[in-house]
């Protein structure tokens, strides 16, 4: 979950201020989408958490990156949302 905050969110801001031209709310489309491919990418590399899970908590942490409102700073909501996600999510699956 902090990995995918630390790089992922990284990636985000990049290619977002960079490349992102499609507005959604105070975001990019384009940023989102350099969020969902990094901690993708982080994802595979991690033995421990099977491909579902991880798709699962990538999903609701680009989900949350996308949407996250003024008031609550992303920095606090993804990690948690992810981490939430990758606990739970884990047990089912």
């Amino acid at each position: 979950a902090l990995l995918f905050m630390s790089l992922g969110d990284s990636a985000a801001a990049i290619i977002g201020i960079k490349y992102g031209t499609t507005k959604i709310y105070d975001k990019s489309l384009e940023g989102s989408a350099a969020f969902f491919i990094t901690c993708l990418i982080l994802i595979l590399f991690i033995p421990d958490i099977s491909i579902f899970t991880g798709l699962g908590a990538v999903s609701l942490g680009t989900l949350v990156e996308l949407i996250s409102i003024r008031g609550i700073n992303d920095n606090l909501s993804i990690p948690l949302v992810s981490a939430f996600t990758l606990q739970h999510l884990g047990k089912l699956i």
